[in-house]
Parts: structure tokens; C-alpha cells; sequence
């Protein structure tokens, strides 16, 4: 007895959108990120104006590479993605971020930031 296999081939009609997908990368030198000092801390006798929470981060993010942010707790992974992201509404950055080579535009509504403004002065 002969088996005879027929490979059945259906295809489904596309639906939605095709996005077309472009693999950028993401360097950063130097970040910092700086808050008010709380007033409670102030009542505690700090002088300071601003509450460092990042110092000096440097990194990148390439495509295809698995990248581990790791830390302990507190350490300020959070605060560094939120950051990178632009999802910081408050506070000062200060930095060199940039995607694929190019300055990251970050939002400035409350925040006020520092990157790279050398080459935004040449703009």
C-alpha cells in the first residue's frame, strides 16, 4: 500500500498593518539625572539644591544583542530605562543620548535637559 501525502498549503489573508521595521541602536555617555531635593530631606539639615539619582551612566543597546541591565535594588535601573525613554516628566538630564548615531530629541515639558547641546547649538 502505497501513503500519499499532500501538503495542504493556506495561506490567510493579511489583515492590519504592515509596519516596516528598521533596527536602530542606542548609545548614552555620561547621564546623569538630578531632582529637586525632597523637603523632607531638606528639613534634615541637606544644603543641597538637587538630589542626584543617576552619576555618570554609559552604555548602548545594538540590535539583536540581548542586553541585561542589573543591579541591586534601588540601584536606579528603573530610573535609567524611564530616563532613556523620555518618560521622566521632572527633573534635570544631563548627557549624550543619542539613536543610531543621531541626538535623541527629548521631550521638554518639565524636564529640563543638557544633551549633547553642543551639537544642537550647531544645528
Amino acid at each position: 500500500m502505497e501513503l500519499e501525502v499532500k501538503l495542504l498549503m493556506v495561506f490567510a489573508p493579511r489583515s492590519g498593518m504592515i509596519l516596516p521595521f528598521r533596527p536602530l541602536s542606542m548609545s548614552f555617555d555620561s547621564v546623569n539625572y538630578y531632582v529637586d531635593m525632597p523637603q523632607e530631606m531638606k528639613n534634615e539639615g541637606i544644603t543641597t539644591e538637587r538630589l542626584q539619582l543617576l552619576q555618570a551612566i554609559t552604555g548602548s543597546f545594538r540590535p539583536g544583542i540581548l542586553t541585561a541591565l542589573m543591579g541591586v535594588s534601588g540601584a536606579g535601573k528603573t530610573t535609567l530605562m524611564n530616563v532613556l525613554a523620555g518618560r521622566k516628566t521632572g527633573g534635570y538630564i544631563e548627557g549624550d543620548i543619542r539613536i543610531s548615531g543621531l541626538p535623541k530629541k527629548q521631550k521638554m515639558d518639565e524636564c529640563y535637559t543638557t544633551i549633547n547641546i553642543a551639537s544642537r547649538l550647531t544645528e
